[in-house]
Parts: C-alpha cells; structure tokens; sequence
C-alpha cells in the first residue's frame, strides 16, 4: 500500500496508485470519496483493481443515510469487466440509493432494482448484498437482503459468523419475491460486506477459520489488513471491495462548556471539543474541520465580543443526532465592537467557518451574539486524488495546549524558520516576538515552513499577512510554505494567504 494517502485510524490506503490503468482510475472515478460516520455506526470501505486491466471493472460499495438513524450498507458485483461493467455499476449504485431513500426496506429496494435491470441492457445477472443497520432504542438490528450475493460476516470477540439474507437469486432472473432476515447486534460487533474477489485463490478457507479478525480492530484497520492479507503472495485476479461497520452507541450526550471569553481559554475549548468529536464517531478530517470553525467563532468572542471592563464568558453547545450530524452553537452576551482597521482585509474567520462546515448561520442582537453550525460526519475513503484535511496526518492530536515551537537555522539562502504547534489568538504575540527578532527589523531573508503546524486559525493568517507587510516595507524577503495535504495549505487557500506572493507552493 501506498505512504502517501492515511486514513483516520492511521491506515494506509492506495488512493490512486501510479501505475493504475486508466480503467482502474474510472472505476475508482465512480466509487465514493467519502463514507457517513456516526457514533452508531462507523465504517470504512476499500477497493482494490485487478491486476489484469481486462479484469477491472464491476465491483461497488455504498454507504446512504436513510433517516432516523438508519443507515444502508451496500455492496454489489456487475457481470462482465471494463468500461461497459463501470459503467453499469454506476448506473446500478444510483438507483439502488434512490429506491432506499424512498423506502428503507431492503427487500423492497431490491424489487424496485429488478425492475429497473429489466430496462437496462447488459444489467441482469448482477449480485448485490443490502444491510440496513437500525439502532433502535431497546436493540440494535441488521436486516439484510440479498441478490444472488455473497453473504455478509459478523464478528464477535475475534469469531466470525455468516448472518442470514432470506437468499435470493441474482437481479433480473426470475425467482421468488424478495425477502429480508434480520439479526440483533450488540455494541463492538462488526459487519464485513465484501465481493466475491476477496475468495478467490483459497483466501475463503482462511476467512472463515478466523484468521486475523480482531475483535478490537476499527473498520478501517480490518479492511486494510484483510486486503493486504488477501493478496500476500496470490495474484489479484479480481476486483476485490470490502465495507465494514463497527456497531456502536446510538445516544452520544451533549457537550456543554462555559470558560471565560479570553484568548488562553481557546485551548481547552479545542481539546472538550476534540474528546466529543471522537465520541460522536468523527473522523480526522471532521475534527480539523469542526475544531477550526469553533476555534473561529471563539476567537471572535474573545477579541470582539466585551468591551472594556473585564470578559465576560462564552457558551459552547454541541449535539449529535443518531444520523451523525453535529449541531454546534457558540454564543456570549457581549455587545460586539468593530475590529480595528490594519493592511490585511478582515473576515477570513467566517470564510474559514464557512468551508469547514455544511451551514454556518450568525445572529447579532441586543442580548449577545450566536453562531450555529452543522456538519455531517464524513471520512475520506481514499478513492480521490484530493479528500481534504488530514489525508497525510494520521489520527489528529487534542492540541489542548497552547504551545509555539520555531525552530531556525541558517543557510546560504537565508534563515529558514520551521514553525510547529498552535499558531492562534493566544500564541501570535510570541509568534510576533520571535519572528520579529529572527526577520531583524523585516531586513532579513526568511523562509517560514508551516507544514508541520497542528493548529492555524485566521488571527494567525492576520499575523502572517502582518508580518508579509512589514517585510515589503522594509526591504526584505520573506518566502512562506505548507506542504500540500496540511492544515496550513488548506487554511491558506480559504483565507487568500496562497495568494500572496511570499507563499510559493511549489516548494511545498
């Protein structure tokens, strides 16, 4: 597997390897770049191209939100390979989601797809496996339907067990009505959907005599060593697709926090907000994302929020519901002030908010001011060339501290500064200090490297625009960089800093 792409849970994933046929690259084209998570249910799925290029083609996944919690696992296998199978699959895939978004019922989704592959040349004969996973108050439940498909395992403390589908022919060929089979789960189960690839070469045998399923393995760490387990030493002859879900907890309790309105608060808002996230089921990418936009909204409370005579304090709000959607509220009793004019235009933290999360809304009035927000949890699959933050990250740290590191040494280009750590409201004054001495009055040649920053909301930005501002007028050269995948790249290119003419990307 391939270094560069890291999902989440720190495993590694071929995204789009170098050598991948152009039809490998289509077939990757059509799969999801992103999977739902929730504290319920959550999952990860993988895919890997046959060898052989006339081989490719055929094998999906899918993972769709129905509502009220429920969630459709998907997995299917179209007859044939190549273009016409990829493009057949992705007719199927959408359909398939359309029919469970008008009703949830698996076998009824399945009926509705026969009828649709009747219509479609080239379509009968298709396997497809439908889980629909309910978390139900009392009991969580899997109900299952089958076309034709390989049934699903369930692992339990390291065992593995085929679960029940009601069976069924392939779509398209005539058969009985569709049925479905449901199965009552408990929390730390997990599901392994998967596509006939994964059996082929004598790997079936050593599945199901349960070697290397662990019970404590997250669904992305399963899925990733399965695969590598499958293809040690045996010939990808077939298109193999894995989707996993862990079953968790459905009610995942709201974050309530208090802290005075100041700058030294922002840390420990980061690290209550980091712990829940977790909880709620989040991915990497969500917790950047939502840490971000809450660190910007905190931030504006506490540098514009109170006027003179003391802080007042700040009140953050989260809520989770079963379908994995995060509700943020910050709010504060201040009467907000302008913020005073400098060279760098005002307003990135809202463009900041506004990329991070789905729907950012502000209210001003004469009581204080409340920003709500909302996000639907996501994590990458690894299946894009660019899924957002965190792809090369790993797991995220809690960033509870405040802590700026700089780190300089000199070379014959100049002084090449590498800054690590948090490089917010409560750390630019000593950002300011140190760089302000290594840039020797803005008359040096300074090259600053961000990429290894943990956290950069827009008072950094400010700061860094200050500091690019400061150096042109004093005849100096400054030169910033971030590696492309990092917190800093991203937040560079939403606030306009990659526009700059010190930001030069392609030393990144």
């Amino acid at each position: 597997m391939s270094a560069d792409w890291v999902n989440p849970d720190g495993t590694d994933v071929r995204a789009d390897p170098p050598d991948a046929t152009p039809t490998a690259r289509m077939q990757r084209g059509l799969l999801p770049t992103e999977l739902p998570q929730s504290a319920a249910l959550p999952v990860d799925g993988r895919y890997l191209a046959a060898q052989d290029e006339s081989r490719v083609g055929g094998d999906w996944f899918d993972v769709v939100r129905l509502g009220n919690g429920r969630t459709a696992l998907i997995v299917g296998d179209v007859v044939g390979h190549g273009v016409p199978a990829i493009a057949l699959m992705g007719l199927l895939r959408g359909a398939l989601a359309a029919y469970l978004l008008l009703d949830p019922d698996p076998a009824t989704a399945l009926m509705r797809l026969d009828a649709f592959v009747a219509e479609t040349p080239g379509a009968a004969g298709a396997t497809v496996l439908v889980l629909v996973h309910d978390p139900a108050a009392s009991t969580a439940e899997l109900v299952c339907a089958s076309a034709g498909h390989p049934p699903p395992l369930l692992i339990t403390g390291g065992s593995a067990r085929f679960l029940p589908t009601a069976g069924g022919v392939p779509l398209g060929v005539p058969g009985p009505d569709r049925g479905s089979a449901s199965t009552r789960v408990d929390a730390g189960d997990t599901v392994l959907l998967y596509t006939d690839g994964l059996l082929r070469g004598g790997y079936a045998d050593a599945l199901l005599a349960d070697r290397g399923l662990r019970a404590a393995e997250s669904p992305g760490q399963l899925c990733a060593r399965l695969l590598a387990d499958s293809a040690d030493g045996r010939p990808i002859t077939d298109d193999v697709v894995l989707l996993a879900g862990r079953i968790g907890h459905r009610d995942v309790p709201a974050l309530d926090l208090s802290v005075p309105a100041t700058a030294d608060q922002l840390g420990l808002v980061r690290e209550r907000m980091h712990d829940w996230l977790t909880e709620c089921g989040a991915g990497a990418e969500d917790i950047v994302c939502v840490q971000l936009a809450v660190g910007e909204a905190a931030t504006n409370v506490a540098e514009y929020a109170y006027r003179a005579g003391g802080p007042g304090l700040l009140w953050l709000r989260g809520e989770a519901s079963a379908d994995g959607v995060v509700r943020i509220e910050v709010r504060d009793r201040g009467r907000w002030r302008r913020p005073p004019p400098g060279p760098a235009a005002r307003g990135r933290g809202v463009q900041l908010m506004q990329d991070a999360m789905d729907s950012v809304t502000v209210e001003h009035g004469p009581d204080g001011t409340l920003v709500r927000m909302t996000r639907a949890l996501r994590s990458s699959t690894g299946l894009a060339k660019e899924t957002g933050l965190a792809k090369k990250s790993g797991p995220v740290a809690r960033a509870a501290s405040s802590a700026l590191r700089l780190d300089s040494t000199e070379g014959p280009a100049g002084l090449r500064v590498v800054v690590s750590g948090v490089l917010d409201a409560a750390t630019i004054r000593e950002f300011n200090r140190k760089v302000g001495h290594l840039a020797r009055g803005g008359t040096a040649l300074l090259a600053i490297d961000l990429s290894t920053v943990d956290y950069l909301d827009s008072a950094g930005v400010r700061a860094l625009f200050d500091l690019a501002h400061r150096m042109r007028q004093a005849g100096g050269s400054l030169s910033l960089h971030a590696a492309r995948g990092t917190l800093a790249r991203h937040v560079a290119a939403v606030t306009g800093l990659d526009a700059e003419p010190e930001f030069e990307p392609s030393r990144a």
